[in-house]
């Protein structure tokens, strides 16, 4: 029986699944965590808990320290001089023959200190995680696997390392065996137009969540019988008719905010749903080839976009103005909370994964006999 986390995107809220896990792995002696998925920004929780996997306890308490120090400019160059450099680019794209340009830009924002900081993190030498490597060959896990979007073509990856050879093909999307490097943990989380996209094997790669219809498949093809998902997003009350009737039509900011959910906040549910269908009609069928997967989907207790609203100054000044104009003087909550990467946003989502994971602790218990 193999037991497998799955970790969505969702940029800064990530930090709520450290803070979920730390707590989870300190009070459930009996959870062995042997699959580990991730996209987005989950992709860098599980290969970092992949590379330090020996030590599981000692993996999430540090992985906690390193969201709870994190400030913006550890991500992103918040220099005026870097956004104004950033301003231009984009301008002179805009206005200016490509041929004529000598420096297009691949992104908004200058992630250069993100790449020192996961050199850092990962202590990596030539790009490579060592590692992940060791504790898959060591049995302190069976497999990591993360995905990535191929903007070339538009198939979606999912680039696994495990003691196997593995290897599926379904349309649009594709597993493959390798060996999981810093280009391939950034490129997973490289937000669409936010983060510039990342080179792997000669194609440019961006975002695993876009496009990412199956979450569960790949933890489901590596032999899980278990699957704890832990999704960023809340349950949503239905919305009424007042709800529905907007005063102006929507910002700019809105329609983005909606296309980031659709991204990287609304696919753990609806792959579940399947998943339940499937498990139902396997358990009315009496021979089958197929296994039935117990699953528990995690989600936090309060909305971490709400809470976001309460830190959207802590944004650096010229983001913050470039924020407020794409929303019409506001900064879209969901939008805020992919980019809050700020300690004081990042420890109190994580308190609050760590108090959800103290009421579900039974429910887990129940998923592992």
């Amino acid at each position: 029986m193999a037991v497998a986390v799955v970790l969505s995107g969702g940029g800064a809220r990530g930090a709520y699944q450290a803070g979920f896990l730390y707590e989870l792995v300190h009070n459930v002696e009996e959870l062995k965590i042997e699959i580990l998925y991730g996209t987005s920004a989950g992709a860098l929780n599980a290969a970092y808990i992949a590379a330090n996997a020996a030590d599981m306890k000692a993996a999430l308490t540090k992985l906690v320290e390193i969201w709870e120090s994190l400030e913006f400019d550890l991500i992103f160059d918040t220099s005026l001089s870097s956004f104004a450099k950033l301003v231009i680019q984009w301008t002179n794209q805009l206005l200016i023959p490509p041929y004529k340009i000598k420096s297009h830009p691949s992104a908004l924002l200058n992630t250069t200190p993100f790449d020192k900081l996961l050199r850092k993190v990962f202590t990596c030498v030539d790009s490579k995680i060592y590692g992940i490597e060791r504790n898959v060959q060591e049995g302190h896990i069976k497999a990591l696997a993360i995905s990535t979007l191929n903007y070339t073509t538009g198939v979606h990856f999912t680039w696994v390392q495990s003691n196997d050879e593995i290897l599926w093909r379904r349309t649009g999307r594709i597993g493959v065996s390798t060996k999981i490097g810093l280009s391939h943990v950034k490129a997973s989380a490289a937000i669409p137009f936010f983060f510039p996209a990342v080179e792997i094997k000669g194609c440019w790669h961006g975002d695993g969540s876009i496009r990412l219809i199956a979450p569960f498949s790949a933890p489901i093809h590596l032999g899980a019988d278990k699957i704890i998902a832990i999704s960023n997003r809340t349950h949503k009350e239905v919305a009424t008719v007042d709800h529905c009737i907007p005063s102006s039509a929507p910002s700019p900011g809105i329609i983005a905010e909606s296309l980031i959910n659709s991204i990287f906040l609304d696919t753990l549910e609806s792959d579940a749903l399947t998943l339940e269908r499937i498990n139902m009609l396997i358990s009315e069928e009496n021979e089958t080839k197929y296994r039935k997967i117990k699953f528990a989907i995690i989600r936090p207790s309060v909305d971490l976009g709400q809470i976001a609203k309460e830190y959207v100054e802590e944004f650096p000044g010229i983001l913050r103005f470039l924020l407020k104009k794409v929303g019409r003087g506001e900064i879209p909550k969901d939008l805020a909370s992919l980019l809050l990467f700020t300690s004081v946003y990042t420890a109190r989502i994580i308190e609050i994964g760590r108090a959800d994971a103290r009421r579900v602790i039974r429910e887990i218990r129940k998923l592992l006999l």
